[in-house]
């Protein structure tokens, strides 16, 4: 379901416990206001570009995912130096929270999607896990998904699939998929992601 981020954020404010899915697509910082136990964990030169709720360690309590930008990207001619950090924030009794974990990796810059644009369209949390959708190209446009899932053993998030997807746009419907797993890149924890699988 495709929900805007500050609707969200005040179900959220209201209600203990929220579970299910959640998919922001393209929000305007400009539309979110965070509440401030949240502001606390954007860095200096960064600025909200992103961010979704759901229970992502299996305690059956909402959590949150931060999306960033560096502030300077927007001005960039190439912004392709700019990270931007994906961090994961447990939230505890007394509604504070954790920085549970940060990747600056598995999130494309601004201008790694082509002509298309800025190629991030997005967040979908499930139950113990989230995805990260990107989307560019021009003629040939393509998409990628990358999983990651939580393992109580370990109290970590792990790789658990990457799709892509790629079809030119005057034949639509041959799309070619790639799908890798487990199988393909063995344990690779959220923190260590690359970008290379």
């Amino acid at each position: 379901m495709h929900i805007k981020v500050s609707i969200f954020l005040l179900l959220y404010l209201a209600s203990p416990v929220l579970t299910g899915k959640l998919f922001a697509q393209n929000i305007h910082p400009a539309q979110v206001t965070l509440p401030g136990q949240l502001l606390k964990f954007i860095p200096k030169g960064y600025a909200l570009l992103d961010t979704a709720m759901g229970d992502l360690d299996l305690d059956k309590v909402p959590d949150v995912i931060l999306v960033l930008k560096a502030i300077e990207e927007d001005a960039a001619k190439d912004a392709t130096k700019y990270k931007r950090p994906l961090l994961i924030l447990l939230r505890h009794p007394g509604n504070s929270y954790s920085l549970a974990a940060r990747n600056d990796n598995v999130v494309y810059c601004l201008h790694c999607g082509g002509i298309y644009g800025d190629p991030y369209s997005g967040l979908e949390i499930k139950k113990g896990s989230f995805t990260i959708h990107h989307y560019g190209g021009s003629n040939e446009r393509w998409t990628h998904e990358i999983t990651f899932t939580y393992l109580k053993t370990t109290k970590t998030w792990n790789l658990f699939k990457i799709i892509d997807e790629s079809w030119n746009v005057f034949h639509s419907n041959k799309v070619r998929t790639i799908v890798k797993t487990k199988k393909d890149f063995g344990i690779v924890s959220f923190g260590k992601y690359e970008n290379n699988y």
